[in-house]
């Protein structure tokens, strides 16, 4: 094997476009063309496989890395429709320039299932709610498999609902992908495909929208960010992400599946990822704390029970599903439960239906939302 100073090992990787492993070190000095090649040979075989340089815990990481850096010739055989290609962003302010937003009124879900599954009623309120209070163009609704059953019926009867066909993205940029072993994977994935196509307002469906969403759209990109429970740490949470396909933030996100894709773990691609682009550039992006994501998944009392929290200020509530749902002491919602429903979500599911956040008493039969075109 090749000997060779750290500081030319660390160059060559950079110029190899091996940062993301090398720390970004910016050296002063020149390499032979031998010394060029010999580090490339040795930062190729030993760094990318994680046998030499690799900051502690990283080693699987890069074997990991290495193999899927491998993988993408598969790509060949995958179906187009679940291939998702890009290019780095170049601005245009043209839409800015004539409309003095940068995002596109239009609000994207995703639901992808194995077999047809009931829409459920928080489900249908997230949709009503952007299209009560956020008021989009369009709503696009992306899915391989529709739901079923009242509550999406419901949703369907929408003016300006449209059900797009999409499967989920395996393939991006001809690199082959890991499978998601996570619930909310593919959508991962794929809500930032389909704002990198036409921009807009992401919402995962547990999310509630309270107010429109205009001030927020003249930024290129906003996210939020959940606190950890000591209020300490503030993470970003791909729950609702609302960007023009030009920005910058999008992009660089977008490039960590390729470049850093870790669907085994719980929220690192959709949480810690965008955290870290966000403290590296926070100019390319606009964050929303309280006003977002509280109460938090570990405040549900604060949502479901009778601990009122003070919504009037916030742009959303998130009712957390994948948490809540496992709470035996948070009934089933429906129709008649949450007329009299002490707590937020009562409030803000009659807010949604009824226009008012106040208890409905059994001889009153008002109107539910029902918009038509």
């Amino acid at each position: 094997m090749y000997c060779l100073s750290l500081q030319a090992l660390l160059v060559i990787c950079c110029i190899s476009g091996l940062y993301l492993i090398c720390w970004n070190i910016k050296p002063n000095f020149a390499l032979t063309s031998t010394q060029a090649t010999v580090a490339v040979k040795i930062c190729e075989e030993c760094i990318c496989q994680g046998k030499n340089n690799t900051r502690p815990g990283e080693e699987k990481y890069h074997q990991e890395h290495h193999h899927k850096q491998s993988e993408h010739k598969s790509c060949d055989s995958v179906d187009v429709s679940r291939k998702f290609y890009y290019r780095e962003p170049k601005p245009d302010p043209s839409y800015f320039n004539k409309t003095g937003f940068w995002v596109p009124n239009i609000v994207h879900f995703i639901w992808y299932s194995d077999t047809p599954k009931p829409f459920h009623f928080n489900n249908m309120l997230s949709v009503m709610s952007a299209h009560r209070y956020i008021k989009p163009e369009v709503i696009l609704f992306h899915t391989n498999i529709e739901p079923t059953g009242e509550y999406w019926d419901k949703v369907l009867a929408l003016p300006s609902f449209h059900v797009v066909k999409k499967e989920y993205t395996l393939c991006f940029n001809d690199h082959l992908l890991k499978t998601p072993v996570t619930k909310p994977g593919p959508s991962n994935i794929d809500r930032l495909t389909v704002l990198s196509e036409s921009g807009g307002i992401y919402l995962d469906l547990d999310v509630i929208a309270l107010r429109s969403f205009d001030p927020l759209r003249r930024f290129p990109c906003t996210v939020g960010t959940e606190s950890s429970k000591d209020y300490k740490e503030h993470i970003v949470c791909g729950g609702v992400v609302i960007c023009s396909r030009q920005s910058q933030f999008l992009h660089y996100w977008r490039q960590s599946f390729i470049d850093d894709y870790r669907p085994e773990t719980w929220g690192y691609n959709s949480g810690r990822i965008p955290t870290r682009i966000w403290h590296k550039y926070p100019h390319l992006i606009h964050v929303e704390k309280a006003s977002f994501f509280r109460p938090s998944w570990f405040e549900l009392d604060q949502i479901f029970l009778q601990k009122p929290y003070n919504w009037q200020k916030n742009y959303l509530i998130h009712l957390w599903n994948y948490v809540s749902e496992t709470r035996d002491y948070i009934p089933e919602p429906t129709y008649e439960n949450i007329r009299t429903w002490n707590g937020t979500f009562g409030e803000i599911a009659r807010y949604v239906l009824y226009g008012s956040p106040g208890a409905i008493s059994p001889d009153d039969n008002p109107d539910i939302y029902h918009p038509v075109a």
